[in-house]
């Protein structure tokens, strides 16, 4: 016997609400970061950050080892396109083995978002890398705003996100925190961003991954909700 259709009234929670109410949250949130970003954005542009900057960078600079040189241009690594681009497929790849298909949608989307809308600021800002000292690592690209912060923090913070309704999300919150404190630190040690990309790049990411996480929930929580609805009907 065919499967009774399931109109809109009769499902617990209206998907046009719950979707609405979910969007307009994430878009909030959101929209308060990018706030910032743009606020910080405009005070790059006209110069304003170049002082505290430089002050930041050097008094990281003046507490410089070889042995911590090792150490950050290893570390750095991790926050890099290659690594955060191997360990996001193993992720996506994992999660669609379990079929976890909104926690492998929200890594790709999460990252891939990220990467993109790195490469479109740094082209729309052509923020010059900061030259105080001789640099361990080449980097080529645009300083504004961090790439490594960006990808580092869009998939530590999707992780968050995927996690935060389990046992484990405090955990995964101070991994998180770390990730990306550490990331951000090491660019600042090798003197190729200022203090301003770096948390810049933070603000930019953390827009997108909310934006992300709220589309996800609310498209897969009523796409469930749909599919439970019908088969009980």
């Amino acid at each position: 016997m065919p499967a009774k259709h399931t109109s809109y009234t009769e499902l617990k929670r209206p998907i046009g609400r719950t979707t609405l109410g979910k969007l307009l949250l994430a878009g909030a949130i959101a929209g308060l970061v990018a706030t910032v970003f743009m606020y910080l954005a405009r005070e790059v542009s006209e110069g304003e950050t170049a002082r505290i900057d430089d002050r930041i960078l050097l008094a990281i600079n003046h507490r410089a080892t070889t042995t911590l040189d090792t150490i950050v241009v290893w570390a750095t690594e991790l926050g890099g396109v290659i690594a955060v681009s191997t360990i996001s497929l193993l992720l996506i790849a994992l999660y669609a083995f379990k079929k976890q298909w909104r926690s492998a949608a929200m890594i790709a989307l999460s990252i891939g978002g990220a990467g993109v809308l790195n490469f479109g600021l740094k082209l729309l800002f052509e923020r010059s890398r900061p030259e105080l000292w001789t640099h361990l690592v080449t980097e080529s690209s645009y300083s504004f705003p961090s790439g490594h912060a960006m990808l580092s923090s869009a998939l530590a913070l999707a992780l968050v996100s995927i996690f935060w309704g389990t046992k484990y999300r405090v955990a995964v919150a101070i991994v998180a925190a770390l990730y990306i404190a550490m990331i951000g630190f090491t660019r600042l040690y090798l003197g190729v961003h200022y203090p301003s990309d770096i948390i810049a790049g933070w603000c930019a990411s953390f827009a997108w991954v909310i934006i992300v996480t709220g589309i996800a929930h609310t498209f897969f929580t009523n796409r469930r909700e749909h599919v439970d609805n019908t088969t009980k009907n």
